[in-house]
């Protein structure tokens, strides 16, 4: 028998709501000192586990030695059970390589950390920044957005539009996406690109291309990866709707949205995203959708 081990509260709430799984209960606490410290309730009911699927958020150290705690309590329990780890949001996606001397090269780091906890049957991300994330793990693979773009037209009731790639890194993804949106909506979307310009120095955007003229009336919908602070998908929508946009939608897989969503929404209508890095009770039933992520997003497309 397959055991789900859910390590995020809200994460788990939305594997539950889809899937009649076999979740592992278990207590997580911090001693004074600041140590995880994880129990197995009831760990004799475990032992006929054939496989083990634990599925984190890990957007932190704290995410990552509570899965470390988690694997470790399982694996001195019994042997032979093959371990499988589904990943909503992966850490360090956007340090994917050394630019400057001296400094951390983050992504590897935190495969190198996952590699060493377990051997894994696999290890699944879902939506990674670029193919250095899988690339870095023993038995790594990527789950792209499409099943998630899917589910998020589909819950705010969108068929057609203009598909927005805010860069030239995500160009490919959101091709893929518009190839299977028309194949679904017989050729409703089209894509227009999108490119920034930063300052080297401080990091802020000073120009935003937009590689089209007209967008009166359209529906434009902005699809990536990430959203951090904003500012890119701020300094997007203002100049889409410069060119006659009427309505901006911004469709996210991981949104962290560390400067919070009202700077987001004075200049873009509607966000959608999952939970991978904020709770659903983010969703406010109107501007604010949160799709719950379960087993399903994590099946290879």
């Amino acid at each position: 028998m397959t055991y789900l081990f859910v390590l995020d509260d809200d994460l788990k709430a939305s594997y539950t709501a889809i899937d009649d799984l076999n979740t592992v209960d278990f207590d997580y606490i911090k001693f004074n000192g600041g140590e995880p410290h994880l129990t197995i309730k009831n760990p004799i009911a475990y032992k006929n586990a054939t496989g083990v699927i634990f599925a984190t958020k890990l957007r932190n150290g704290d995410d990552f030695l509570k899965l470390a705690a988690a694997v470790n309590a399982f694996n001195n329990l019994f042997t032979g059970a093959k371990f499988f780890l589904e990943i909503a949001y992966f850490p360090g996606s956007r340090q994917d390589r050394v630019c400057n001397p001296g400094e951390a090269f983050s992504a590897k780091m935190y495969g190198e950390l996952l590699n060493n906890l377990i051997k894994w049957e696999s290890i699944q991300i879902l939506d990674q920044h670029s193919d250095v994330s899988s690339a870095v793990l023993d038995n790594g693979y990527n789950n792209s957005n499409i099943r998630f773009v899917l589910s998020a037209l589909e819950i705010i009731d969108v068929k057609e539009g203009v598909l927005v790639s805010p860069d030239a890194g995500a160009n490919k993804k959101v091709y893929e996406v518009a190839k299977v949106l028309n194949d679904h909506y017989e050729d409703s979307f089209e894509v227009v690109r999108a490119d920034k310009l930063r300052n080297l120095k401080t990091g802020e955007i000073i120009e935003t291309t937009v590689y089209t003229e007209d967008l009166t009336g359209k529906t434009c919908i902005i699809v990536d990866d990430i959203c951090d602070g904003g500012r890119t998908f701020i300094e997007l929508a203002k100049v889409l709707k410069a060119k006659g946009a009427q309505h901006v939608i911004l469709i996210v897989t991981h949104g962290i949205f560390s400067k919070g969503f009202d700077v987001v929404l004075e200049h873009i209508d509607q966000i959608v995203t999952t939970n991978s890095f904020i709770d659903l009770t983010a969703d406010d039933g109107d501007r604010i959708t949160v799709l719950g992520i379960n087993e399903d997003y994590f099946k290879r497309n």
